[in-house]
């Protein structure tokens, strides 16, 4: 059986709307090492908007550009597809654990301090690490 590898991954990212309402990221990833991997680029969109004042909405998205039709597409895409996946697990997993911690509790307070509309630990620590 052959073990998983590691590989580079160049990757674009661009906040592409951000507002008191909604942060929205799009990004680019190409891993030219890979069977094919010049042929094809992961995109995935990360949209997080106001719930309610304890809460975040995150929606994940992905997809599997191909620059020229290869054989083995489904394979990429189902390769592609898990380690997004991968990745939005995590990405929430931290996000929930920060909205946890006596530091995001803080940056609520602060925030709340600020006469803006409420906001969650989730989008203060976001907004300072997007900016």
């Amino acid at each position: 059986m052959l073990a998983k590898t590691s590989t580079a991954c160049f990757e674009t990212q661009q906040v592409t709307e951000y507002s008191d309402f909604i942060i929205l990221v799009h990004s680019e990833s190409r891993t030219p090492n890979v069977p094919y991997g010049e042929h094809f680029s992961t995109v995935n969109q990360i949209c997080m908007t106001w719930d309610s004042p304890s809460n975040t909405k995150i929606q994940c998205f992905t997809e599997v550009k191909f620059k020229k039709s290869i054989m083995w597409s489904g394979k990429v895409e189902a390769g592609s597809l898990e380690g997004s996946g991968g990745f939005y697990k995590e990405l929430i997993r931290q996000l929930a654990e920060l909205a946890d911690s006596p530091e995001g509790a803080a940056l609520v307070e602060k925030a709340s301090k600020l006469n803006t509309k409420a906001v969650t630990a989730t989008e203060v620590k976001l907004q300072r690490q997007l900016y």
